[in-house]
């Protein structure tokens, strides 16, 4: 058993459908089929039958029926012979009570094997039926007639019987009910039914299933004795969970053709009938309804505060009590690993812990406490089930604020964490009460699931708890070019959490199938680490005033908690199985699962062999299914995000995730609805921006979105003070013939730049670009001009500018990477600026409300984002958008085994092709009706998005680029980029190149410079990046930091396509850049420097050997006759290889129409060039110059 959605059919239930079909495809030839095959498929039929537990009993009854029966009798003899009769048990008198004055055969379990509902009320003795017959002619009310039970005093009437059975799943399978219709024709039927079966709480026996099945070793056989017959009735050693593993092994034995439910009774109804018969209606439910309310043991030790404070001093001693809040000199020297530093304000006084609080309300509530007292659970640096934050990480309490000044976290009573698996075992063992059965077994009510490798859950690349207070998992650090465990400089790295990683039990766990070495992850549930003030809290809120728990609530609080803390992609939820399991299944998908040797035999596929023919018959298959069909239950919410997954293939849609949708509408096109924008905003039609230029400091997309915000905004006539101005502009046009009196009337004059037409002025709310208002109404035009002379003015200003580690630091807020540098150390570079302070190091560990805020919505932007690209580079869908409310319902002949959470497969020859391609069904309902001899099974399924993994997350997605630079900025961040092109634009190479760069030290890339003329090519772009990157280790050279700064000023740009339109530049196969020493006084001599640059750009393009004694001037030392200098990266002296390429100079010899010096370089190699007539890349055909 495993908590994986999906699970394969058991054997015995898949081999039964395909006997079953098979028999119904031989009717398809009436010749084929046997005497036996007609004689099962014309004559086959359900049986149905209920027994009691009810043993007729007292406080003076004996354990031994025999003895019953003796003593029974003398009370008999006592009463024939009118004398006073001495009852020797209560339970006698009550079958005095309604009419069975010879009580002799009836007490103890011996009126309830005398009176089981089959065959109407049929008596069983050892291991056969005693069936009725015939008419009593007498007045006796027990007999064995057919007719007469009850007397025949108002007329003869048949003895009382089923008339039907309805089981359905409640909660998604974590109850079962039962509702049987019993008829009863006279008092003492009614009475008798009463007696045994109308009793609240009491355990019954329901069973059905066919009298004749064909077997899975094809084979005709009856079905003969069950557990009514064989186990029901014995005194021997039985538990609860062993009657539910002997109803298990009947289903099996008789191949799905039997079926029991073993429940207690929930409520009955009854009506007398005019005709003289009782309706009886009687209710069952599953034995593991007590989930939703048990009585915790309230019997706890009554604590006062000053009891408290004094046992913890005395299990922690008082070095591990901060006498302080405020951390100065000694006091801070003990925030350090191994010690627990517990402030007992904190934990104990006012109320503010519910550890505290709760330790005296249950004995549960007390374990919580006397676990935190227990201190040699906590003193542990290696993976247990227990942890213990301060003491493995040590500075918990104190932190440095936004304004670098010390504070102080209130975070002592979140230090204590256990894994779920020693969770749910407590649950078991303190909660759940025990229950003593037949023959004294004595077993749980309910049994908890903590089979590790069966439980687990989804995950996702750079997974952590987002909020410590709930819980915390060993988080997702396997990227060696990501994390590390000291410290790297000059490129984006995370420190990793050692105090996590190697003190936690491993959550994230990944395998790599296929050729495509695609990533398959997963998380394992039960070392999910619960905090036990969220555990306290919850005990708390699922408990009423009397001390009943309501478990199920309490179950589903604290994983609620988990999902929201895990980044809201989780689905764990709490489901009960085979009725008697607690188990926390994940409802999301995990791709590719069933692709691990591990799980891949319990899953259903699209390679699982068909469960069900649902339509028609062939030589092969015939069909049992009588009905299905499928309905579609949308919510306002989901009605949005479909029509959002209609477009969500083609852009990346702000922080939605539809892409689950996305699949279902595969391959087909809405065209009156191709891509989701923000409301009240219509884009200009495709072919109308077809004609869209680049125009001056604006690139083509830029224009584009530019175009678009103009055209949404009323056409307005200026304020008085500009009307002048725009009246002599008017005069003019009408002189030259341009516009006519009605254009000028009716602010319609058409103004055409950058490739497109607007009419009349406008002036834009806010300018989607400069982020700044007009000053007054403009043409189309002018307010090109206007924004383009104000990104001419940032690139000026930031042409020689670096930015301040504030301004970095601002810009970086927003983004995940930059977010987890900050819980955890590292360095994370925005845009060239290094941002990698001291006091990011300790927030996670501080617990504060505002930085967890934080982290969820950073997560939530990069998720998003990571789902979206996911999908765009390999089609898959998302796998957290959990069960999708499109429902198939399936009614069949009755068959026994199936599951909740079963995976279904589906013959879909009369199904639309996409339902099973980009769905999968999973069961969620089951149910049973038996009524006129005849058992139908109904299914009812959810779906779920069919998810294949493709590819290694890790190359797939370059997480160190990717998470440096675009993750958050949907969210509201600065750190990325800005809109959806930035995946799918015109430009992907430029824009590939920026994204990724965002991770190199002392480097930028002056605005769009790189791009706003045309895109580059995929070489330009990798070889750049790499270049840049070894530049950046060269000058570090040996003296370990970095310095010099460079700054990328051309690539396809707009300059040279007007100055210089023959470029190699215009091709996409150029850059130029500049550099800067980072400290002038260091390096003065700028003719050395220029020098030293332009020989470390022949060395990698050329593997040209450099100048000894000048390169000596920066640190490099020569040992050898290689010419190289020592510890130069192999990788510099194999650059030229795989990235060759020429360097100009124009430092020293400057191109006529060069705006000022730099290095020019040309990639050699190139496959592909830009087009600039048709904005496209195409395959290289000519040679620039």
């Amino acid at each position: 058993m495993s908590n994986i959605v999906g699970e394969k059919f058991q054997k015995f239930v898949k081999d039964q459908i395909q006997t079953r079909q098979n028999l119904l495809g031989k009717g398809l030839n009436s010749n084929n089929l046997s005497n036996q095959d007609q004689n099962l498929i014309n004559n086959r039929n359900a049986w149905l039958k209920l027994a009691s537990s009810v043993e007729v009993g007292g406080d003076n009854d004996s354990k031994n029926d025999a003895e019953n029966i003796i003593n029974a009798s003398k009370a008999d003899l006592q009463t024939t012979e009118g004398t006073e009769a001495v009852y020797t048990s209560q339970g006698e008198q009550r079958l005095r009570d309604i009419g069975l004055n010879s009580t002799g055969g009836f007490t103890g379990v011996q009126l309830a094997k005398k009176a089981i509902l089959f065959n109407t009320l049929s008596e069983l003795k050892e291991d056969k039926y005693n069936f009725r017959s015939g008419v009593n002619t007498f007045k006796s009310i027990w007999n064995d007639s057919s007719y007469g039970l009850g007397g025949n005093e108002f007329g003869m009437v048949p003895a009382p019987g089923l008339v039907s059975a309805k089981i359905d799943t409640k909660n998604r399978g974590s109850l079962r009910g039962a509702e049987i219709e019993i008829v009863a024709y006279n008092k003492f039927q009614f009475e008798l039914i009463e007696l045994l079966y109308l009793r609240l709480g009491f355990t019954m026996m329901l069973e059905w299933g066919w009298d004749k099945y064909k077997a899975n070793d094809n084979t005709f056989k009856k079905v003969g004795n069950t557990l009514i017959e064989k186990e029901w009735f014995k005194d021997s050693s039985l538990t609860q969970l062993g009657m539910m593993k002997l109803i298990e092994e009947e289903r099996s034995r008789y191949d799905g053709n039997y079926d029991g439910f073993f429940g207690k009774v929930s409520n009955f109804s009854w009506d007398f009938a005019p005709n003289g018969t009782y309706n009886i209606n009687l209710k069952l439910i599953s034995v593991g309804d007590v989930i939703e309310s048990l009585k915790v043991n309230t019997v706890a030790q009554q604590l006062t505060i000053s009891n408290i404070k004094q046992e913890i001093k005395g299990a922690y001693g008082e070095d591990n009590i901060t006498k302080e809040k405020w951390y100065t000199g000694k006091a801070e020297e003990q925030q350090t690993g191994g010690s627990f530093n517990i402030n007992l304000e904190d934990l104990v006084d006012g109320n503010n812990s519910s550890i505290i609080s709760q330790a005296g309300s249950s004995i549960f509530g007390q374990r919580l406490y006397t676990d935190l007292l227990n201190v040699s659970l906590w003193e542990q640096k290696t993976p247990t089930e227990y942890y213990n934050l301060a003491y493995s990480y040590g500075r918990v309490q104190v932190y440095q604020d936004s304004d670098n000044k010390f504070a102080y976290a209130n975070n002592t009573k979140y230090q204590y964490y256990m894994t779920v698996g020693k969770f749910l075992e407590y649950v078991e063992a303190i909660i759940i009460p025990g229950l003593k059965m037949r023959g004294g077994a004595k077993d749980n009510i309910l049994k908890v699931d903590v089979n590790e490798d069966a439980s687990i859950c989804a995950a996702y690349p750079l997974q952590c708890s987002l909020d410590p207070k709930v819980c915390l998992i060993n988080p997702d650090t396997d990227y060696d070019n990501l994390f590390v465990d000291g410290f790297r400089s000059g490129t984006n790295s995370v420190r990793r959490p050692l105090y996590l990683t190697e003190q936690l039990k491993p959550f994230i766990q990944k395998e790599e199938v296929g050729s495509d070495k695609s990533t398959v992850m997963y998380g394992k549930l039960l070392n999910i680490y619960l905090n036990y003030e969220l555990i306290a809290s919850h005990l708390k809120k699922s408990s009423d005033k009397k001390g009943n728990l309501n478990l199920f609530k309490f179950l589903e609080g604290i994983f609620d908690d988990v999902n929201i803390a895990l980044g809201g992609q989780n689905n764990l939820t709490v489901t009960l199985r085979d009725d008697v399991y607690i188990t926390i299944i994940e409802q999301n998908v995990i791709p590719g699962i069933h692709l691990l040797s591990k799980y891949k035999d319990l899953l259903t596929t699209k390679q699982t062999p068909v469960d069900f023919n649902l339509y028609g018959f062939n030589s092969s298959a015939g069909s049992f299914v009588t009905d299905f069909g499928f309905e579609t239950k949308i919510t306002p919410d989901l009605a949005s995000m479909i029509s959002i997954g209609a477009a969500a293939g083609n852009s990346n849609i702000k922080n939605y995730d539809a892409t689950a949708f996305s699949r279902w509408n595969n391959g087909l096109k809405d065209r009156y609805s191709q891509e989701y924008i923000d409301p009240s905003f219509t884009l200009a039609s495709t072919a109308e921006l077809s004609q869209t230029k680049a125009y001056k400091f604006l690139s083509t997309e830029e224009v584009k979105v530019l175009y678009n915000t103009f055209n949404n905004t009323a056409a307005t006539q200026n304020t008085d003070d500009q009307r002048a101005t725009d009246q002599a502009r008017d005069t003019s046009l009408k002189m030259i013939n341009k516009v006519t009196q009605e254009q000028v009337t009716n602010n319609t004059i058409p103004s055409s730049a950058a490739g497109l037409t607007a009419n009349g002025r406008r002036k834009v709310p806010s300018c989607p670009i400069s982020n700044q208002t007009p000053p007054h109404s403009m043409f189309w035009e002018e307010y090109l001009n206007w924004v383009s002379d104000i990104k001419q003015a940032q690139f000026a200003k930031t042409a020689d500018t670096y930015q301040t580690k504030e301004e970095a630091k601002e810009k970086a807020q927003g983004n995940y990477l930059f977010w987890l540098v900050m819980q955890w150390g590292g360095t994370y570079i925005q845009n060239g600026t290094s941002l990698n302070e001291g006091s990011f190091f300790s927030k996670y560990v501080n617990m504060i409300d505002s930085n967890i805020a934080q982290g969820k919505s950073c997560w939530n932007s990069f998720i998003n984002d990571f789902h979206q690209q996911y999908f765009i580079k390999s089609g898959q869908p998302s796998n957290t958008i959990g069960f999708i409310p499109i429902d198939m319902s399936l009614k069949c002949d009755g068959i026994s085994g199936i599951k909740i959470y079963n995976g279904l497969n589906v013959n879909q020859e009369y199904l639309p092709p996409a339902y099973p391609n980009s769905l999968n069904f999973i069961i969620k309902s089951l149910g049973h009706e038996i009524s006129n001899n005849s058992w139908s099974t109904n299914l009812g399924t959810m779906s779920v998005p069919h998810i294949e993994p493709t590819g290694s997350y890790g190359a797939l997605l370059d997480l160190n680029g990717f998470v440096g630079d675009i993750s958050g900025t949907l969210g509201g961040g600065s750190g990325g980029s800005a809109n959806s092109n930035e995946w799918t634009g015109a430009t992907p190479n430029g824009n590939a190149l920026k994204r990724q760069s965002g991770g190199i030290a002392d480097f930028q890339i002056k605005g769009n410079e790189h791009k706003n003329g045309g895109d580059i090519t995929k070489l330009t772009a990798d070889a750049t990046l790499a270049l840049f990157k070894e530049l950046e280790d060269i000058t570090e050279s040996g003296f370990g930091t970095n310095q010099f700064k460079f700054r990328m000023t051309a690539g396809n740009d707009q300059w040279h396509h007007d100055n210089t339109p023959n470029s190699k530049h215009t091709k996409g196969w150029k850059i130029d850049f500049t550099y800067d020493p980072k400290d002038p006084t260091k390096y003065p001599n700028v003719n050395e420097n220029t020098q030293y640059i332009y020989e470390i750009l022949l060395l990698l393009g050329q593997n040209k050997d450099p100048n000894k004694s000048l390169w000596e001037k920066y640190g490099w030392t020569f040992s050898n006759n290689s010419g190289k200098p020592n510890g130069l990266d192999s990788s510099a002296i194999s650059f030229n290889k795989k990235y060759p390429f020429r360097t100009k100079n124009e430092y020293t010899n400057p191109h006529s129409k060069a705006t000022g010096p730099h290095f020019d370089i040309y990639f050699e190699n190139q496959t592909e060039q830009w087009d600039k007539a048709n904005n496209v890349m195409k395959p290289k055909y000519s040679q620039g110059g």
